[in-house]
């Protein structure tokens, strides 16, 4: 048994290694690759960005606001507010935008943001439609910027470069880090055409998408990676501009990110049950033999390996008690002034723990990069290696759990 524990854990550590420096990688290949500029567009298709509510009358309106204010003609450009049921404040944060001849505000009951989105396409005459969620706001250059990706490639979709807006918290800032790789994620797996989410944040679709696979779906609360899959099953390329920049509201408290989290991961793993035909598809290498099956693995192994590390303690702990049985409180005795750090041999795990602290560091340095930011290290940095490790197996242990029970994950 415990060589199979063996073989398991050292799986877990090669594929999440191999994993970033698959990352690295394409980063590094993206450097290489020369983008030429455009300034202008030929052509300004309507738009229409969707934005399904339900109680957000702290942030609906500058979200709006933000919409208004991008740089595209305003008569190509419309915006569908979906107020989902809310029994907060919503209703009254939305009149002063009544009468502005670019906003349509349509009020129904609550049935979840699928249906939210689903209401504005098929009233829609646009021919790029897009979503934003209520707590999100974007740069002025936003939509310009997605809008030039789809004109010079095939892209039947594209996704933006998503950031935490005003990181207060710790928690926020950690997640700050999170959405930095997240940045560098969206860009190389764009390049390998293995996009398989277009995340609620100000993801554009060509309106073919909706008339060719069909609408959003429950999809377990995560409508967004069931619609990402849908497009890769249908052999359509989802491109990323990383120029096009969103800000998002980020949890603030552990409680609301762990519920986040869980039904991110939760969301994943129900939804990738019916594209299991995906895994290992030869169409699509680079999804299909790596990115989806190291994904999935991924969550597995953060999920286990704190039980192997709770093990180890145990174990050591027993240990120590039997110490004290035999020769008393000297068997917790510690000076490490006393010990000889010449004669202390690494071990293998100790090696590769290390190999991947430095590069997951790279990595959120190679995301702020891409994300046009500064590059160089930061709090959210410090704090995303010191406690994603912690806090991260939590939630994907619980989603895991959730998923093999079939129990049903809310989305608050």
């Amino acid at each position: 048994m415990p060589v199979m524990l063996s073989i398991l854990t050292w799986t877990f550590f090669f594929s999440i290694l191999y994993f970033e420096v698959l990352l690295l990688i394409g980063f590094v290949e993206r450097l290489r690759m020369s983008v030429p500029e455009t300034k202008g567009l030929a052509y300004h298709p309507k738009v229409e960005i969707i934005v399904p509510c339900f109680n957000e009358q702290d942030t609906v309106a500058g979200t709006i606001h933000s919409l208004l204010n991008l740089e595209y003609p305003s008569r190509k450009l419309r915006i569908h507010v979906v107020d989902d049921g809310s029994t907060d404040g919503t209703h009254a944060s939305l009149k002063e935008f009544k009468n502005n001849p670019q906003v349509t505000i349509s009020y129904k009951e609550n049935g979840g943001k699928h249906t939210a989105l689903n209401l504005a396409i098929k009233n829609t005459r646009a021919d790029i439609i897009g979503c934003l969620d209520a707590d999100s706001f974007v740069n002025a250059d936003a939509l310009f910027e997605s809008i030039k990706v789809f004109e010079a490639t095939d892209a039947m979709a594209v996704t933006p470069a998503i950031k935490v807006d005003t990181p207060v918290s710790f928690f926020q800032h950690m997640q700050k880090a999170e959405y930095e790789v997240g940045m560098l994620f969206r860009r190389v797996f764009a390049d390998a055409n293995a996009q398989f989410i277009t995340p609620g944040p100000f993801s554009l679709y060509k309106k073919e998408v909706f008339e060719t696979i069909g609408i959003f779906k429950s999809a377990h609360n995560t409508e967004d990676l069931e619609m990402g899959l849908r497009m890769q099953e249908a052999g359509y390329l989802i491109e990323n501009a990383p120029k096009s920049v969103v800000y998002t509201r980020a949890p603030k408290t552990f409680k609301p990110l762990f519920k986040q989290r869980v039904r991110w991961a939760y969301g994943f793993l129900r939804n990738v049950r019916p594209y299991k035909h995906l895994f290992f598809n030869t169409k699509n290498v680079y999804l299909g033999f790596l990115i989806l099956p190291l994904t999935f693995i991924s969550i597995l192994a953060a999920a286990y390996m704190p039980f192997v590390m709770l093990k180890s303690t145990a174990f050591a702990a027993v240990t120590k008690v039997v110490e004290f049985q035999t020769i008393g409180f000297s068997a917790f005795y510690f000076n490490p002034l006393a010990i000889d750090w010449y004669t202390i041999t690494p071990t293998a795990i100790m090696y590769v723990t290390l190999a991947l602290f430095i590069l997951t560091s790279i990595l959120v340095l190679a995301g702020k990069y891409i994300g046009g930011e500064k590059v160089q290290p930061d709090k959210g940095l410090v704090l995303y290696i010191l406690l994603y490790g912690i806090f991260g197996p939590l939630w994907l242990t619980k989603a895991l759990f959730d998923a093999v029970f079939i129990k049903k994950n809310s989305w608050r």
